[in-house]
C-alpha cells in the first residue's frame, strides 16, 4: 500500500484540532467507514515514527491484525487512546502549510516517510526565512522612505512632500525617479514636490 500523504495530514489535523489531549478511533469515523484498513495502515506506520503513540502504552495502538472471510484484517479496539507526539505536531505544524502539502505531493509523492519529514522540515524553515527576509526588507524601505512621506512597498511606489517654510507662495509638480539605496536593493519613487516663491509686492 503506498502512503498518502494527503490522509497522513488529515490524522494529524485531527489529533491537533481535538479539544481533548488523546483520541480514538470514533474521532475518526468518515476516515474509517472510506477505508478502515487504510487508516489502520497509516497509523500503524505514524507511531512506528514516533507521529502518534499510545496514550496508556507507547507502541500500543489497540489495531490488531486479525484473520475475517480468509482474509487478515485489522481490527481496532475502541477503549484504545491515542495522543499526538512532540514530533507530529512539528510535522503537523509543516504540512498545514499548503504550500508545503502541495510540494511532496507532487515532487515527493514515492518518497518514504522519513525522507518526506526531513524535507517538510526544511522547506517550512526556508519558506519562515524567506518571510523575515521580506518582512526586514520592508521595513528597511519603510525607514527610509519615511522622510518622503507614504510608501506602497507591494508596488514600489513613494509619495513625497518637501517644504520651505521660508518662502511663501507655492507651486506644486510630480516626477518620479529611481534610486539605489544603502541596503543594495532599488526602490521606484513617484514624488509630489511643494515649492514656494517670494510674494511680489
Amino acid at each position: 500500500m503506498k502512503l498518502d500523504y494527503e490522509l497522513i495530514n488529515n490524522i494529524l489535523t485531527k489529533f491537533v484540532e481535538s479539544d481533548q489531549a488523546t483520541v480514538n478511533i470514533e474521532d475518526f469515523v468518515d476516515l474509517y467507514k472510506n477505508d478502515s484498513q487504510k487508516l489502520a495502515h497509516h497509523l500503524i506506520i505514524m507511531e512506528e515514527k514516533r507521529l502518534i503513540t499510545g496514550a496508556y502504552s507507547h507502541e500500543n495502538l489497540g489495531i490488531d491484525l486479525g484473520y475475517v472471510d480468509e482474509k487478515d484484517i485489522y481490527e481496532f479496539s475502541n477503549d484504545m487512546l491515542w495522543r499526538i507526539t512532540s514530533d507530529g505536531y512539528d510535522f503537523a505544524a509543516a504540512l498545514n502549510k499548503p504550500s508545503v502539502l502541495s510540494e511532496i505531493k507532487t515532487k515527493f509523492q514515492k518518497e518514504g516517510l522519513s525522507v518526506v519529514i526531513d524535507i517538510s522540515k526544511k522547506l517550512q524553515r526556508s519558506k519562515q526565512q524567506s518571510s523575515l527576509k521580506s518582512d526586514t526588507q520592508n521595513k528597511r524601505i519603510n525607514s527610509l522612505a519615511s522622510s518622503l512621506g507614504q510608501i506602497h512597498v507591494g508596488s514600489w511606489r513613494c509619495n513625497g512632500y518637501c517644504r520651505f517654510s521660508s518662502l511663501r507662495r507655492k507651486r506644486t509638480w510630480n516626477f518620479s525617479a529611481s534610486f539605489l539605496c544603502s541596503q543594495g536593493f532599488k526602490v521606484k519613487a513617484s514624488f509630489q514636490k511643494q515649492k514656494t516663491e517670494p510674494q511680489s509686492r
